[in-house]
């Protein structure tokens, strides 16, 4: 709870959140193929839209460790948190992890090493703004967001200006949800925008020599 405090984790969200001292026995349950070293982590649980956890992520407490450990139910292919309880009529906000869609409205987030571009088929043809994290220098980051745009997909780029990395750094620098939410909306681009707005924001190619 304490670690959740100090992220501004809304209270609301609480109660989706669990706290194991043996990790490994609840990835156990959930994919008994799954051998791990116990170690205390809180635990984000996945649930498809009947409810039934089919993977679940922890996350670490200490730095020592990994930060995050994801596991999924057999059969279960890509993971999106929180994506049984969204409105499929509304703006849906993708973020690239758990933590950083609770801030905002109607919003899941992307889990998986590679985080390459897809959407499930209950998010296609839908309003979807994919807001991933403000690392104009990550490779990894700079090549996802120029897929996206590629793949048609509509993108969050923010203004160099912008110092925070994520979502939540925003919250902790005392910006509001409503005030991100704008942001977000004000600087969401498709297609030819989103081109031109990308070619100012990413640093990661060698024109600029890193």
């Amino acid at each position: 709870r304490i670690y959740l405090e100090n992220r501004l984790i809304p209270e609301s969200k609480f109660d989706d959140l669990f706290y194991t001292d043996n990790f490994a026995k609840v990835a156990e349950q959930v994919n008994p193929q799954t051998v791990l070293q116990q170690e205390a982590r809180i635990v984000i649980p996945f649930y498809d839209d009947d409810k039934n956890v089919i993977g679940v992520q922890g996350r670490a407490l200490d730095s020592k460790s990994l930060r995050y450990i994801t596991i999924k139910a057999p059969g279960q292919d890509r993971l999106f948190y929180n994506l049984h309880d969204i409105n499929t009529s509304k703006r849906i906000y993708v973020t690239e992890g758990p933590f950083d869609s609770m801030f905002l409205p109607n919003a899941v987030a992307m889990v998986g090493a590679s985080k390459s571009v897809y959407l499930p088929d209950k998010l296609r043809l839908r309003d979807v703004v994919f807001c991933l994290d403000n690392e104009p220098r990550s490779v990894e980051i700079v090549n996802m967001l120029r897929d996206l745009i590629a793949k048609g997909q509509k993108v969050f780029i923010p203004s160099n200006s912008l110092k925070e990395k994520d979502i939540n750094e925003m919250v902790l620098a005392g910006k509001t949800v409503e005030n991100i939410v704008d942001y977000i909306d004000e600087h969401t681009y498709g297609g030819i925008l989103a081109q031109a707005n990308f070619a100012t924001w990413e640093k990661a190619t060698t024109r600029w020599k890193i």
